[in-house]
Formats: C-alpha cells, structure tokens, sequence
C-alpha cells in the first residue's frame, strides 16, 4: 500500500473526515458547542453532522456536499481531490 493509498482508499472514492471535522470543531467553539446552532448555519441536519464529526472517511459525494455547506470547494479541504489517474481513476 502507498502513502497515496492509505490516505486515499477505493480509488479516492473516500476521503478523511478530519478537515471537515476540523472545520466545523472551528463553528463548534464559536458557537459555545451547539451543535444544532451549526447545523442550522450550515444547513444540514443536525445528526448529519452529528454523524459527520464521528465518522472517519467520507463518500466523494458527502465530503463534496460537506464542503460546499461549509463555503468552500472540496480542494480546499482535501487537496488530492483531483488527484486521479486518466485510465483507472486510480491516484496518480
């Protein structure tokens, strides 16, 4: 398994939670922890990002809908998110 890999399973198919999770832990504390405060800026559900700050790895589509609630392009949060190959879309 390269760095690539462990950092990009499935083909980049999946993405670490954790720059999403490290976004809205910055809402969470200006928010005083309240979590539904958050949901409703960000407009998603409240257990979608209940969820989201729980999980490890997010779906291509999840983390693009993720960032784009948090007012960002997804390679602003996760840089490899072109990171794919011609042929396989396998991580180049």
């Amino acid at each position: 398994m390269t760095a690539t890999s462990a950092l990009c399973p499935a083909r980049c198919s999946f993405f670490a939670a954790s720059p999403a999770q490290q976004a809205i832990t910055r809402l969470l504390q200006a928010a005083n922890g309240n979590l539904s405060e958050v949901a409703e800026v960000l407009r998603l559900d409240r257990s979608t990002v209940y969820r989201l700050m729980r999980r490890s790895w997010l779906r291509y589509d999840a983390a693009d809908a993720i960032a784009v609630a948090l007012g960002r392009h997804p390679v602003e949060l996760w840089p490899e998110w072109f990171a794919t190959g011609p042929e396989t879309g396998a991580p180049s």
